[in-house]
């Protein structure tokens, strides 16, 4: 069911709409729904192009679509995955940018040997930051057009393109209405773009290009956090401020609780004209901690040992997050946490899916194709695309899913084994890690084993998940824990670490529990 502002999100007939929509707020739920009103009014799927950021978010979006027939799917891609696609599908594409066949993305290892031979060949002394942003003005200017001519000249030769490069390149056809991709201006009528306010210039100017199309962008800027990437928030403040645009505003959150939301709201942000007020109706029964005696702190191993404690005990209420700002602060706590773990825990969400896996083979392809890291990814886009090769090959070699894939094939081979459905279960269940599973009536199936088997998984408990708050855009926690607010990695003085104390904040469900940093 949809709310008010929801509704008139896919109602809306703009042909130049911006839906800010806050955290926990329903806007992929939203997305879709718009996509299917538009189908069931007779939009073809085909005509119909979403992007987003990450190989995730394209795979959720599209299993939330949820249809059986590949042809009645619109397009669900990254902006990296789509440019990718083109190149692979179009020789007109590949020629306009100096290739003659599908080019491979260069390794950080080969990027890293053209550089030097560059470098000592043309005499050039610049930073590597300065080659790496637009050129400036003389000797850097004369510098910056001598590196790249050279780097990308070899990279062709040796076919082979950076993800920077394949982005600029073929959104800068589009940009320039280049005749080589007239076909799918024509094609794509209906443009969505997911978490806009991650957008940088490029991806901004190739969305533009699409003149004749309905545009249809989603963000919230209070959680823009990719700016290290190349992330323009700017773009969005300027689209919410653009009178042939219109702008509508969801603030109801289906997430939080009231006081939790409170919180997020009362976090100072400098531009008001984008700023989301969030509004719940769930009163919350655990009240906010804000912490200075137990701090997170590397130093503070008593500290620590609470906090971790705090979370276990949680995890008999639901899902517990302990987020933090680097790596380094996560690889710490989370040895703490396997030491301070008692019993067993499973990753409820991952091991249903893999069950889910093991019936479907497209939802397997596609499952494990969205956890690949980019540079695998379109490895199997290239496979997919020109059917050469054996994709479970590429899910073999990564290390993101190697360990899924035996998995799977341990799985498979219960199942094939001689016996009855009771024996099988208890097996399966067991390898995956569900000590004394009780089950009851199963069908002498394979589906009936898998569905008995996910019914015993959605019983169990997840583990405490610790990660940084970068990784856990788009989830939700019952309990969430957040660390080292006000240290010196993040002190909360800027606004793109307001913006991420924010994401943070509001993947709280339940409980929040902010340990503050004492500078004094």
């Amino acid at each position: 069911m949809l709310n008010k502002h929801q509704q008139a999100a896919v109602d809306s007939p703009s042909k130049r709409l911006l839906v800010l929509a806050g955290a926990g707020t329903g806007k992929t739920y939203t997305m879709i729904e718009r996509i299917k009103r538009l189908i069931a009014d007779g939009v073809e799927p085909s005509s119909i192009l979403v992007l987003t950021f990450t190989n995730a978010a394209a795979f959720e979006m599209g299993q939330r679509f949820q249809t059986d027939s590949d042809e009645a799917r619109p397009t669900f891609q990254t902006f990296h995955g789509f440019c990718y696609h083109l190149m692979i599908k179009s020789p007109q594409v590949r020629g306009a940018l100096g290739y003659k066949q599908v080019p491979n993305i260069i390794t950080p290892e080969r990027t890293k040997e053209l550089d030097a031979r560059t470098r000592a060949s043309h005499h050039i002394k610049a930073s590597a930051t300065s080659l790496n942003k637009d050129a400036g003005t003389g000797k850097d200017a004369f510098e910056h057009a001598v590196y790249w001519k050279v780097m990308k000249n070899q990279m062709r030769v040796d076919n082979l393109i950076s993800f920077d490069h394949l982005c600029k390149g073929v959104c800068g056809l589009f940009s320039n209405n280049s005749p080589v991709v007239k076909e799918y201006l024509e094609k794509y009528k209906y443009i969505f773009v997911d978490e806009f306010q991650d957008t940088d210039k490029v991806q901004w100017d190739f969305v533009q290009s699409f003149k004749d199309s309905s545009i249809f962008l989603v963000g919230d800027v209070q959680q823009a956090i990719y700016e290290f990437r190349g992330a323009d928030s700017t773009i969005i403040q300027a689209v919410a401020e653009d009178p042939e645009w219109e702008t509508l505003r969801i603030v109801d959150n289906y997430r939080s609780t009231s006081n939790i939301c409170q919180f997020a709201n009362d976090i100072v942000f400098a531009n008001e004209t984008t700023r989301l007020k969030l509004v719940s109706d769930r009163v919350g029964t655990e009240p906010i901690t804000e912490s200075q005696d137990t701090p997170w702190a590397l130093e503070d191993n008593r500290g620590l040992r609470s906090v971790v404690a705090s979370a276990i005990s949680d995890l008999e209420h639901g899902t517990v997050a302990i987020l933090l700002c680097t790596n380094m602060e996560v690889n710490f706590v989370a040895e703490s946490v396997r030491y301070a773990l008692p019993g067993n825990y499973i990753d409820k969400s991952r091991t249903i899916n893999l069950l889910a896996a093991v019936l479907d083979g497209k939802f397997r392809a596609r499952w494990l194709a969205s956890l690949l890291p980019r540079d695998t990814y379109v490895k199997y886009l290239k496979q997919e695309a020109l059917k050469t090769g054996d994709l479970e090959s590429v899910f073999e070699r990564s290390y993101q899913t190697k360990e899924l894939v035996n998995t799977l094939r341990k799985i498979q081979d219960i199942l094939s084994s001689p016996g009855f459905a009771l024996p099988k279960s208890i097996a399966i269940a067991e390898f995956l890690g569900i000590q004394n599973p009780e089950f009851g009536h199963i069908e002498e199936t394979v589906e009936g084993i898998i569905r008995a088997v996910t019914q015993i998984v959605e019983s169990e408990r997840s583990p405490v998940y610790v990660g940084t708050i970068h990784s856990v855009k788009g989830l939700e926690f019952d309990s969430v824990y957040l660390l080292g607010a006000g240290s010196k990695v993040f002190s909360l003085k800027t606004e793109a670490q307001k913006n991420l104390f924010y994401v943070g904040v509001t993947r709280a469900k339940e409980k929040l529990f902010v340990g503050m940093e004492d500078r004094d």
